[in-house]
């Protein structure tokens, strides 16, 4: 038997009565501080208001300015004494001012106007409301704001000053109120120094460059554009009357292949040279016909007696580098001078690579983003809470459950040696070595009674803790620790050779837990409501967050709820990536999900295509390479490091109840191909049934995390042992790695909704790329719904579906006995339903599931699959 003298304690820090009293110090004086805070913002805010109405009036007095108004100047202080005594020559003068703010307004426009940049000296009292709301609303200036009205005001002043260049170069008789005091002096002194014209060249280009800054526009861009179309109009102008002509015949003809007749004696002396243009022109003559020549390229006399093959270039949106690479056929002597020449519609995607010499066919993946450069702050931990140090762990608390422990266990006659006590921020594990003859079953048997004898919540019992020759008994504290992600963050390790580090929590020791999502390389999430899925979501998202530049990692984020997961559509153009033929950045409609799936699976055989041209197994290896510029960039494509695309699913149960088992392939297909590309998966539900969590998706997810469970059945649904069932909730956890055999008790992460909130704020606020990261579009397009033909259904097909819907009974029987049919005939109309998704499908015991809750909605459902 164990004494109380064998209990080992063994915790991380033990807090002194000097350090207690040192922290409620810096408590007291932090308390003072945020009072004194609070008082500073309420003054803040009531002087962001006074501020912003003030300036409503000043707009107003410029607006309503009148040169008319201008005798009020003149009037002393002592005039307006007098007015204020009610004298009435001053109250008649007074009444003659126009100005809707009186003489206030007209005093203050008119030194406005005259003394500064004329009326556009409108833009102080706006620049000035704008940051009185920005103050009044998050009391803070962001960098934005700043540039902005250094912006303003620099392009106000040049504009008054180029207007005072153009009255003093063309001699115009601009009025005064357009340029005023620092127009006319800027434009007067630049004149001096520059000359007439000088001073207007100078201000016109600093406007362009002002707008140019600010906008950034890429003047580049532009003048390419610019170019290319002078070149085009020349080109049209330079050439022949005959080509011409040619060349709207071709366009009008709208044929795929069209052969520019050569002289009848047309000879390939090169076997291999006619054979290859019997195999192009029987290939070229098979294409649709249906299809349009976009632009086709001029071609001028050749004397190889060559085959060439000319395509057209076609641009789209997304799609910027789709070219053909030509191989000359090697020279020959010619036997005619003339040469056969074949229009090919459709563009022939080949990328050569130069140190394999190898031809592959792919589509290239978006380039929106990649080809951009931005100035990306990660966000500071400043932004996150980091309280937890002013929990400590009781040391008597924890004697106190050894020796309730020892004595509930030797009640049962189960004697231990050496109980050793590791305290944690959740959970408190005491190991124990049993006395020989103790079977393991029996202590885990008792779980239950050590929980009544303790008073907890739940226990969870290991028998035995892998790797040692002991018994753990994991026991929740009285007064838990809340594990912040701001403190995991500022103590975590995170190993350097990790490609996606994401923080889970606290280990029962108090270490932090880091894992790779690259390695897992998917990972499940499931859990009862209120456990903490969508805070541990939130806690991966911000850990990549924290690490990953934009550049390099890219979220698809899927939240049927629609309520969990909107604040990061204010991401959209640093870390998402988005379909294009969907509107919102965050996927809340299950169509859309199915969408953007399969536009993700897209982009995975769009980035395999990429990798077999360079003959790389993983992305990992490729992005090295290319930065290492190991690969020689051709000119029909150039080879970049492709991001990272993690896809956060918020709700899995959802999404196949509405979607059938269309999602679940998807899903599938992604985990067992995608990893590869660096495409990840992080798929979460609240319903860990063996109807969602299917043996396909088990067996595609190593890695799962179970959260608080209702039974032992869920638990081994998810993690396939027990232990789930009996965790906490509010972010216990038990996740089980890849390749592991046991799970890991780990306390999640706590990150509030603020925290998100102040995080996403900071990213939002930094200027991002142009464009957000596309996805490749799908040939089905948004709707994905699938149409059927009436004639091929049962004539009692809509009878039965109503009948159905009005009963909310869905069996064979049920139809043989209300539409007097037989059998086979019935189960032919359930198995249309089936097919239609009225019903779903047969589930041994268990009913068949409706979907269509009304017989509107079956009418509507009905008009849309066109039945």
């Amino acid at each position: 038997m164990a004494k109380e003298k064998d209990i080992e304690i063994r915790y991380k820090k033990v807090k002194t009565e000097d350090q207690n009293a040192s922290k409620n110090e810096l408590n007291s004086k932090e308390e003072l501080r945020n009072q004194i805070l609070q008082e500073y913002q309420k003054w803040l805010r009531i002087s962001s208001i006074l501020l912003s109405i003030l300036c409503i009036f000043v707009i107003i007095s410029i607006l309503s300015f009148s040169p008319s108004d201008e005798f009020i100047l003149e009037l002393g202080i002592k005039d307006y004494f007098n007015a204020i005594f009610g004298k009435d020559d001053v109250v008649g003068k007074i009444k003659q001012v126009s100005n809707l703010m009186g003489p206030f307004g007209a005093i203050v426009s008119s030194f406005l106007i005259n003394k500064t940049i004329g009326y556009f000296s409108v833009i102080f009292p706006i620049l000035l409301i704008l940051w009185s709301v920005k103050i009044l609303v998050t009391q803070k200036v962001t960098g934005k704001l700043v540039n902005w009205t250094i912006a303003s005001l620099l392009f106000f002043f040049s504009l008054s000053a180029f207007l005072g260049a153009i009255n003093i170069l063309f001699e115009l008789s601009i009025p005064f109120q357009w340029i005023g005091s620092v127009g006319v002096f800027l434009s007067t002194i630049s004149s001096n120094f520059l000359g007439r014209f000088g001073a207007f060249a100078f201000y016109f280009f600093a406007l362009i460059l002002i707008l140019v800054l600010s906008f950034d526009i890429r003047v580049e861009k532009l003048l390419i554009k610019l170019i290319e179309k002078v070149k085009s109009y020349f080109a049209k102008e330079n050439l022949p009357p005959n080509s011409e002509l040619k060349e709207k015949d071709k366009l009008q003809s709208k044929t795929d292949v069209q052969i520019e007749e050569p002289p009848e004696n047309l000879n390939i002396e090169n076997t291999e040279d006619r054979e290859t243009a019997q195999i192009l022109i029987r290939s070229f003559e098979s294409q649709s016909e249906d299809e349009e020549i976009e632009s086709v390229e001029q071609i001028e006399p050749n004397t190889d007696g060559q085959i060439e093959i000319t395509s057209p270039k076609k641009f789209t949106a997304e799609e910027k580098i789709i070219s053909q690479t030509e191989e000359p056929v090697p020279n020959e002597p010619p036997a005619n001078k003339d040469k056969l020449v074949v229009y090919v519609e459709e563009t022939l995607d080949e990328e050569k690579n130069s140190e394999e010499g190898k031809n592959q066919q792919f589509t290239p993946i978006s380039t929106l983003t990649l080809d951009e450069k931005i100035n990306y702050t990660p966000p500071p931990i400043d932004l996150l809470i980091d309280d937890e140090s002013k929990f400590q762990i009781n040391e008597e608390e924890l004697k106190q459950n050894a020796r309730l422990l020892q004595e509930k266990l030797e009640t049962f006659k189960i004697y231990i040696e050496n109980l050793t006590v590791t305290p944690g921020p959740v959970v408190t594990q005491y190991e124990f070595v049993p006395a020989p003859g103790i079977k393991l079953s029996r202590i885990q048997s008792l779980a239950d009674d050590i929980a009544l004898g303790l008073k907890a919540k739940g226990i969870r019992i290991i028998a035995p803790v892998p790797g040692k020759g002991t018994v753990g008994i994991e026991i929740p504290n009285k007064r838990p620790l809340v594990v912040r992600f701001g403190n995991c963050l500022k103590n975590a390790k995170i190993n350097p050779n990790f490609q996606l580090p994401i923080i889970l929590g606290k280990t029962i020791s108090g270490e932090v837990f880091v894992e790779d999502l690259a390695r897992m390389p998917h990972l499940l999430i499931a859990g009862a409501t209120g456990s903490g899925k969508s805070v541990g979501i939130n806690t991966i998202i911000a850990s990549l967050i924290f690490r990953m530049h934009p550049q390099n990692l890219k979220f698809v984020i899927i939240d049927p709820k629609k309520v969990e997961l909107t604040h990061y559509q204010q991401l959209l153009y640093h870390f998402l990536a988005v379909s294009p033929e969907i509107e919102d950045a965050i996927v809340t409609e299950p169509t859309d999900a199915v969408l953007v799936l399969k536009a993700l699976i897209a982009e995975m055989q769009s980035r395999y295509d990429i990798l077999a041209s360079v003959q790389q197994k993983n992305i990992y290896e490729y992005n090295k390479k290319v930065r290492e510029g190991l690969y020689r960039n051709d000119p029909e494509f150039i080879h970049r490091p492709m991001p990272y695309i993690v896809t956060i699913i918020d709700e899995l149960a959802d999404l196949m109840l509405t979607t059938g088992k269309e999602i679940e392939a998807l899903i599938i297909r992604l985990a067992q191909l995608a990893r590869a590309v660096g495409i990840h998966l992080v798929v979460a539900t609240q319903r860990p049934s063996v109807d969602i969590i299917t043996g396909l998706i088990k067996a595609n997810f190593p890695a799962r995390i179970a959260y608080l469970v209702a039974s032992r059945v869920d638990s081994r649904t998810i993690i396939d042992t027990i232990g789930a069932e009996q965790l906490l909730g509010n972010g216990d956890m038990l996740f089980l790695p890849s390749g592991w055999p046991n799970p890991i008790r780990i306390q999640n992460a706590f990150l509030t909704t603020e925290e998100i909130e102040r995080i996403c704020d900071y990213i939002s606020n930094q200027k991002g790329y142009s464009k957000p990261y596309y996805l490749p579009k799908v040939e089905d397009g948004k709707s994905g719904k699938e149409t059927f033909d009436r004639e091929g259904f049962d004539p009692l097909f809509e009878e039965a579906a109503r009948m159905i819907i009005r009963y909310q009974q869905a069996s064979v029987s049920m139809l043989q006995r209300r539409l007097k049919i037989g059998y086979n005939r019935a189960g032919r109309i359930m198995d249309e339903l089936e097919m239609a998704g009225i019903v779903g499908p047969f589930d041994g015991s268990k009913g068949r599931t409706i979907k269509i809750a009304t017989e509107d909605e079956l009418d509507k459902f009905l008009n849309e699959k066109g039945l």
